[in-house]
């Protein structure tokens, strides 16, 4: 494998789907997702700027032990669990109840807390990287924001939606996210 000049520098586009598994399949070659980006990458499916970036996150909890006398040794991942954060330059109540699963908005009005509403939806977060020097890079996961949310207006600085999604498997493998380097054309 040659060395690569891609980093994991600057920002880009942030998109979300609603998951339905049966309607939609999580892509694993170049073709599948180049083609994915261009369906759900568009204008109706962005909620928001960025500001600060994208971060995700994989945590792995591990076993590790070994016989008395240091015969063997076991290392193994007995646990994964991953999360998105972002932070959004522009919101409103509409952008909330989209990403949050208590809030409802109806005619310019949202209403959030109930847990009696509670829309329990997995979503699809595609990112877009913006430089495509080196080929564009994507980033598409299932999750649900589940952590809550601060809104804070602040008359020196815009004060950005932050936002945290809990990673969930997208198939009986387990598998969390797939991150493509899309060749340059």
């Amino acid at each position: 494998m040659a060395i690569t000049k891609k980093t994991f520098y600057g920002s880009g586009s942030i998109y979300e789907i609603e998951y339905d598994e049966s309607a939609v399949t999580i892509p694993t070659t170049q073709t599948a997702v180049k083609s994915f980006a261009e369906t759900y990458g568009i204008e109706d499916n962005q909620i928001g700027y960025l500001k600060g970036g994208f971060q995700v996150q994989l945590d792995a909890t591990k076993l590790e032990d070994q016989s008395d006398l240091g015969e063997m040794k076991v290392s193994l991942i007995t646990k994964e669990e991953g999360k998105m954060i972002f932070k959004l330059f522009n919101a409103n109540g509409a952008t909330i109840s989209r990403l949050y699963p208590t809030a409802k908005t109806t005619d310019g009005i949202t209403v959030v807390g109930g847990l009696k509403g509670t829309e329990q939806k997995e979503h699809i977060i595609l990112f877009i990287a913006a430089d495509e020097a080196e080929g564009k890079t994507v980033f598409i996961a299932v999750g649900k924001n589940t952590t809550g949310f601060t809104l804070n207006w602040n008359p020196d600085s815009v004060e950005p939606f932050a936002c945290e999604y809990s990673i969930i498997p997208y198939n009986t493998d387990g598998n969390l996210l797939v991150v493509a380097d899309l060749t340059k054309e």
